[in-house]
């Protein structure tokens, strides 16, 4: 399995992760929800009734109805409405109403009143502005890049977290291959130790001394085999098989090595990216770019409230409804209007303490941005540090191990002449295999610093180490 494939799966079979994608959806939803108060809006209503009441006139009780009045209503209307970004308000709508009496003096009856109206309220200070009233969208906008940066975030998390155990399982099995090179060293010399008691040509304690040298040997590779099984055992959790019952026993043989070879340069270069790239940030500026939005509609609802608002109907009068629309569309009937309100709370405490307590939160939210920046900066100049640090122990440990095994090889060719012992090559042979792990250490600080520094710059999800 390569790094690469790992990483997948880990990203698809993450069930917390999987979780958090559908935030961004569930926030792209509040956008439509913002957007649906400048919908156009279809309404439309109507009533009817009866009515009695005294006529209050003698002449009406002369020509029937014994004084009292008898009224018949009908009211219909339907139009459109919609609020627009700057805060105006449109209506256009239309209507007729019947009216039907037993008054004799009615001279329409029925009567038919129809007509066509628009009116139109504008904010001048108070909800009025483009800021003001798109407020709520981009305040929408943003949660969605919020949550989508927390999605960013986790999967940062749990590819860092993949990658450490993935390289650990590569350092366990490289372990494991220095301890069986160094059983196989002192195996070898047990053989020759074995025949040259044989010959006569040394005594069986040699034999003894190789063969405690293995025993020990022995016990490190048991120890490294169960270092790999632990580090299955974490990758496998990291990974989340969909079947892990199955996949439980089943080895993960790694394909990728240590990243010993791979430089980022120098971290500094990346100091004006690294803001740009971190979700963390990115996620924190945009509560802040919210918390402005906020104060600034808090700032708004301090004005008065200042409103130009006026209509013009047409109109049409007739004892037939149709006769009554044809009076309209003719345009020689009509009315207008046009008005102004103004209003104002005395002290407006309550507009006041929601504008401080909106200012309060911007400024926790900036110091919020501010204290992440110092943090960052940290975690960047540490993880540097250690990458340098690891990377100057590997270049040291190599020498070492060049050294450790000229001398095991110079003590063989003693040995083999006659002039060494063999706790002497034994000793070199222990010598070799402690600076072959110490340089395997070297190199595992170095991929964890290594992965530590990409975390901190943002770079976790850029690719895969190689």
């Amino acid at each position: 399995m390569t790094l690469e494939q790992a990483v997948q799966m880990a990203l698809v079979n993450n069930g917390q992760l999987e979780v958090e994608e559908y935030n961004p959806d569930i926030q792209r939803a509040a956008i439509d929800e913002a957007l649906a108060d400048f919908d156009l809006t279809f309404f439309s209503n109507g009533k009817g009734g009866q009515t009695f009441s005294g006529s209050g006139s003698f002449l009406s009780g002369l020509f029937g109805g014994g004084g009292l009045l008898e009224q018949h209503d009908l009211d219909m209307r339907l139009g459109l409405k919609k609020r627009w970004i700057i805060g105006t308000e449109t209506e256009l709508s239309t209507g007729w109403t019947r009216q039907k009496t037993n008054s004799f003096f009615a001279t329409l009856n029925p009567q038919y009143n129809t007509d066509v109206t628009f009116t139109l309220k504008q904010p001048l200070l108070r909800d009025a502005g483009i800021a003001y009233n798109g407020a709520k969208i981009k305040s929408a906008r943003n949660e969605v890049d919020i949550a989508q940066y927390e999605v960013e975030k986790q999967e940062i998390e749990v590819v860092a977290k993949l990658e450490e155990y993935y390289f650990d399982l590569v350092a366990a099995m490289r372990d494991r291959e220095i301890r069986l090179g160094a059983l196989a060293l002192a195996k070898e010399l047990r053989d020759v130790n074995e025949e040259r008691v044989q010959l006569g040509t040394a005594e069986p304690i040699v034999v003894l001394q190789a063969e405690a040298a293995m025993a020990s040997q022995r016990e490190l590779v048991l120890r490294a085999e169960n270092g790999i099984g632990n580090a299955q055992d974490r990758l496998r959790k990291a990974l989340q098989p969909i079947d892990p019952v199955q996949r439980w026993d089943h080895p993960i043989a790694p394909m990728d090595g240590l990243p010993t070879g791979v430089d980022l340069g120098d971290p500094d270069a990346y100091a004006c990216h690294v803001l740009r790239s971190r979700p963390d940030y990115l996620k924190l500026r945009k509560q802040v770019e919210n918390k402005l939005i906020a104060v600034r509609e808090a700032e708004n609802q301090l004005l008065p409230k200042a409103d130009v608002n006026g209509s013009v109907k047409l109109t049409g009068l007739d004892g037939n409804l149709g006769n009554s629309y044809d009076v309209l569309f003719k345009g020689n009937t009509y009315e207008w209007e046009v008005g102004f309100e103004f209003e104002y709370p005395i002290g407006n405490r309550a507009g006041r303490s929601r504008l401080r307590k909106a200012k309060l939160e911007l400024e926790q939210a900036r110091k919020k941005v501010r204290s992440l920046e110092r943090d960052i900066s940290v975690e960047v100049a540490e993880a540097s540090r250690e990458v340098g640090n690891a990377r100057e122990r590997i270049a040291a440990s190599q020498k070492e191990v060049e050294l450790r095994q000229q001398k095991l090889h110079d003590e063989r060719d003693k040995f083999d002449l006659g002039i060494s012992t063999t706790q002497n090559v034994l000793e070199s042979q222990r010598e070799l295999a402690d600076a072959m792990a110490k340089e395997l250490q070297a190199e595992v600080d170095f991929t964890k610093a290594f992965v530590k520094l990409r975390k901190a710059m943002g770079l976790t999800l850029v690719g895969c180490c190689e």
